[in-house]
């Protein structure tokens, strides 16, 4: 039983999600019980596993901060860096923190230096919302991003490898699974990437 509690833990988004805000992928730690998880998102939730195993749990997203799997033990996203894993049963509570890295898994798998041009064209594009599929437009302005849709445009200005904030605090990132995470008014969105689309059609 207490194998299965410890293992259960593994499954924190998104995002996203999502990452220097409640960006979901990457790593998180619990440190009274020193377990350290990695988290991938996937088009309906995410999944995550213990760094010290190789099975990985699956959760589906219920809100915009729930996320649940098929037994009802849930992940809650408390704040952008704190997750609160409760299980079913029993009604325990654990407490995880993002752990204070960033980076982006690409560059570091390829061991070559982060290439902000290069992030930006790799996240340029049209793109759209696979629940609402309302379309996402990002484009360059200089050294920075612009988002548009529906509700207006607005910059986003690199604050670490990789990720780009508003002046809201809104913020995106490119994830390894090629999908857009966007933290926008305290929901993380995945964006799937139109294809066969001019930006501007």
């Amino acid at each position: 039983m207490k194998t299965r509690f410890l293992l259960i833990l593994l499954v924190v988004g998104m995002s996203s999600a999502l990452s220097a805000s409640p960006l979901l992928e990457g790593f998180w730690n619990n440190y009274e019980h020193n377990i350290t998880l990695e988290i991938r998102v996937t088009p309906d939730g995410f999944k995550a596993k213990r760094t010290d195993s190789r099975d990985w749990y699956y959760y589906k997203q219920q809100s915009s901060r729930r996320f649940t799997d098929r037994d009802g033990n849930s992940y809650l996203i408390d704040d952008e860096n704190t997750l609160i894993w409760r299980d079913y049963y029993s009604n325990k509570n654990l407490r995880f923190f993002r752990r204070d890295i960033e980076r982006v898994p690409e560059l570091d798998r390829s061991r070559r230096p982060y290439d902000h041009r290069a992030m930006i064209r790799a996240m340029e594009g049209r793109w759209y919302h696979p629940m609402t599929n309302e379309s996402v437009y990002v484009y360059s302005r200089n050294v920075n991003l612009r988002i548009r849709t529906r509700r207006g445009t607005s910059t986003y200005h690199s604050t670490a490898p990789g990720i780009f904030e508003d002046s809201r605090g809104n913020k995106i990132r490119l994830l390894q699974s090629g999908r857009l995470e966007h933290f926008y008014r305290g929901n993380i969105i995945i964006l799937e990437r139109e294809r066969g689309r001019n930006i501007w059609d």
